[in-house]
């Protein structure tokens, strides 16, 4: 259910800050904010908090873009365990299409890592689509 759940994350965050880049479709590097609402399943007794971050990316010639980002933020606990850090980096490839002056729509794949710091917790891969 992590591995989901880490999947979810990016995807809203990703929806809902979406790239401020001047690159466009000239080949550049660019950077963009993200803001993330993870939905965290009843059984992993943590709440859902806003994650925030920043990533990089570049974009080739041509439709094809890679990207490096990173969100955190803070969570708690549902059983009153007190404050959780919570840590989400991806990698992923990018794939333009349909492009016009306003929308750049577009499909990725990629992969990450969430970590979330309690006691008995360890890091857990994911893949983004």
């Amino acid at each position: 259910m992590k591995l989901f759940n880490s999947v979810i994350c990016l995807l809203l965050s990703t929806a809902v800050f979406p790239a401020i880049s001047t690159a466009g479709e000239t080949p550049g590097y660019y950077v963009f904010g993200q803001i993330a609402a993870p939905e965290y399943s009843s059984s992993s007794n943590l709440s859902s908090d806003g994650l925030y971050g920043v990533g990089a990316g570049y974009r080739f010639e041509g439709p094809v873009a890679v990207e490096l980002d990173f969100l955190t933020g803070d969570t708690r606990s549902r059983s009153g365990g007190g404050k959780v850090d919570v840590g989400v980096g991806s990698l992923r490839a990018l794939y333009h299409f349909l492009e016009t002056d306003h929308i750049n729509p577009y499909v990725s794949v990629g992969f990450g890592q969430q970590k979330v710091t309690l006691s008995n917790a360890d890091k857990d891969e994911h893949i983004d689509a």
